[in-house]
């Protein structure tokens, strides 16, 4: 397990940013990052900040889109 300070969104199975994040967690352990954070499926790591109701997380592509 190797702890790191994670900054990013979770995001759902239709890629809408559901809540940001800023603490320490392991990316290579997500489902433990992902366990009480229902109905979040991912996580994407960024420094920068989203308007969550203009964008969302294209899961496919792997990048922040306008919706």
């Amino acid at each position: 397990m190797s702890l790191e300070l994670l900054k990013g969104y979770f995001y759902n199975s239709d890629g809408d940013l559901i809540t940001w994040y800023e603490g320490y967690g392991d990316l290579d352990n997500i489902e433990d990052l992902l366990l009480y954070r229902l109905p979040c499926i991912g996580f994407v790591s960024t420094n920068k900040s989203y308007d969550t109701k203009i964008f969302k997380y294209d899961i496919e592509t792997q990048t922040m889109v306008e919706k």
